[in-house]
């Protein structure tokens, strides 16, 4: 497997969309390197793509974290760590704010705010898997995904053709990497 794609999308992502265009770049750049021919996507998908990754993110969370009737302290803390994790820059923090308080209103539609998403991200599927990992990162780190938050994750989870199983073990691997990859022997979490 090569790097171009990698270097070529973090570059261009990098240019267009700062850390944030840097990390989806080298995300859909991987992509590129392991099929050995670029995705069929459509033009404009990639820049699409780029421009919906990040309100959707934080729209979900928001709208994760709020299932169980109140976003607590721990919730916002973990969305603030995911901000910085992104190395968002002072603007990109307020926008993500204003992103996560929208899907915090009650008549936030996780489907609709998904379904532009949707078909950009079956083209990357590894892409797919990122957006519901950085969820349940925030989620577990947040409120431990109790019940109700779990249910809309499963939603986000199935609108992106993933089904409970992956996403059940997706969750086993965001603890164990959480925890430092704790109590895992040789053979890892897959």
């Amino acid at each position: 497997m090569g790097w171009n794609g990698k270097i070529i999308g973090g570059a261009l992502g990098l240019m267009f969309g700062g850390p944030v265009g840097a990390l989806l770049g080298v995300l859909i750049g991987h992509q590129f390197d392991a099929q050995g021919i670029a995705p069929q996507p459509g033009p404009g998908a990639a820049q699409r793509l780029q421009e919906l990754f990040f309100p959707a993110t934080f729209r979900v969370m928001g709208h994760v974290a709020k299932a169980d009737g109140r976003v607590s302290e721990q919730e916002i803390a973990a969305a603030r760590a995911v901000m910085a994790a992104l190395r968002l820059d002072p603007q990109q923090v307020q926008a993500a704010i204003g992103y996560f308080g929208e899907g915090k209103d009650p008549q936030f539609s996780l489907d609709a705010a998904l379904a532009e998403l949707r078909p950009l991200m079956r083209a990357f599927p590894q892409l797919a898997q990122f957006f519901l990992e950085i969820q349940l990162q925030a989620s577990i780190a947040g409120n431990g995904l109790s019940e109700l938050p779990r249910a809309r994750l499963a939603r986000a989870a199935a609108l992106f053709g993933f089904d409970a199983t992956h996403l059940a073990r997706l969750e086993s691997l965001m603890r164990w990497r959480m925890n430092g990859g704790a109590g895992m022997g040789a053979g890892g979490a897959a």
